[in-house]
């Protein structure tokens, strides 16, 4: 299973660094989205459902020009997947640029992905996966 754990979110990654940043396909609709670690507004926090996670998804890209990210590294933890990405963006009002070395963690079940939790502090990631 692991192998197609690796293949699931390579895929799903490969379109999202497309700019189709519509996952449906790959989570499971009751699926359990957590950001953890920013102290920017209204980032951090914990949605249900597939209809939370693309309220949330949208209301933190909203905030954003010119979004991207870049993965760096994907680990293979058997049921679930760490990816470390280099996120890059400027703000919508501010204008400011910012660099940030972020980590995610995707528990999947039965090929779909079933808790997708974003951490602002890739060492944070890291830790939470178990991974030194």
């Amino acid at each position: 299973m692991s192998t197609e754990n690796v293949e699931v979110v390579r895929t799903m990654y490969e379109r999202r660094e497309r700019g189709d940043m519509d996952v449906a396909e790959f989570v499971h609709p009751e699926i359990d989205f957590v950001r953890i670690g920013s102290d920017l507004p209204d980032v951090a926090g914990e949605w249900h459902g597939l209809d939370g996670m693309r309220r949330a998804t949208v209301e933190y890209l909203n905030v954003w020009e010119d979004y991207r990210f870049e993965v760096d590294r994907m680990i293979d933890l058997g049921d679930r997947i760490l990816i470390l990405e280099t996120q890059t963006a400027r703000g919508r009002r501010s204008g400011a640029v910012i660099s940030q070395d972020v980590g995610t963690l995707l528990t999947l079940r039965d090929g779909l992905i079933v808790r997708w939790e974003y951490y602002w502090e890739r060492s944070d990631a890291l830790e939470a996966a178990g991974v030194e």
